[in-house]
Parts: structure tokens; C-alpha cells; sequence
């Protein structure tokens, strides 16, 4: 006796090997156009005070009081290369936000693949048991009629 039962397949698609090839290639030239980006280690990372959205208003305010007052910025302060850092902010924010789009998308679509194999997967697997207890069931019954 077979259970009809549909399984979802709301992604059916592949990603050639060229596909594939290409796309970590275009990953790898995007790593290459940002060469002055580092890596960080944990412990760096927690040493590092953070920029939330109410320091970055501090921020901009500092530097609007910078060209203000310029007399009274430390020498050791490079005004300079706040504006910069807070310009890499912007552009690596933009660069965030449309990679993580992407990255959520590629991460549902691992989610809703594994989820369409496994649960066929399932039922090939207990299939394939119950037939095998029917046969030991079957062949038990044939050694015991022919006894």
C-alpha cells in the first residue's frame, strides 16, 4: 500500500560548475578592490570601543566642531582621516547592506534545498525498511509453512 504525499519544491534550479567558478571569481575581485580592508581578531575586536548610531551623530557633530574650531584640536588628532573613516563607513554600510541581502537569499535557498531532500529522503528511507520487515515478515512465513 503506497501514501500519495507532494513534496514542496519551491527551488529547483543548478549552478553550473562555470556558474559557479565565475561567481567566486567575481566574490574574489570584489575582495581585490577593497586591498586596504583587514581582518581583525577576537580579541581586537573586543578591545575596540564601538560606533553605534548615536556615536556616529557624535561623530559628525566633532567634525562640524573641528572646522568650527580649529584651534582647539589636539595635534595628535587628524581631522583628515576621520572624514575618511567615516567615509569608508558610508561605502562599506552600502556594500553591507547589499551582500547581506544576498547573503540571506543564498541562505534560504541552502535552508529550503536541505529541507526538499531530506524530507523525500525520509520517506525513501522508510520505505526501503518497511519493505524490508514485509520481506523477513514473507520469508519468515515461507520458512514456516514449508517446516
Amino acid at each position: 500500500m503506497h501514501i500519495l504525499m507532494s513534496y514542496s519544491n519551491k527551488v529547483s534550479t543548478t549552478i553550473s560548475q562555470n556558474n559557479l567558478k565565475d561567481i567566486l571569481r567575481v566574490i574574489e575581485s570584489i575582495d581585490q578592490k577593497l586591498p586596504g580592508l583587514v581582518s581583525l581578531t577576537e580579541e581586537e575586536i573586543a578591545a575596540l570601543p564601538r560606533m553605534k548610531a548615536h556615536t556616529e551623530s557624535f561623530v559628525h557633530e566633532c567634525l562640524k566642531y573641528s572646522k568650527k574650531y580649529p584651534n582647539y584640536i589636539p595635534d595628535d588628532v587628524d581631522i583628515q582621516e576621520i572624514e575618511k573613516d567615516v567615509m569608508l563607513i558610508n561605502s562599506l554600510s552600502q556594500i553591507t547592506n547589499a551582500l547581506s541581502k544576498l547573503k540571506k537569499k543564498v541562505e534560504d535557498n541552502i535552508l529550503l534545498a536541505g529541507s526538499e531532500a531530506y524530507l523525500p529522503s525520509i520517506a525513501i528511507y522508510n520505505a526501503v525498511k518497511t519493505a524490508e520487515i514485509i520481506k523477513r515478515h514473507q520469508d519468515k512465513k515461507r520458512k514456516t509453512v514449508m517446516a
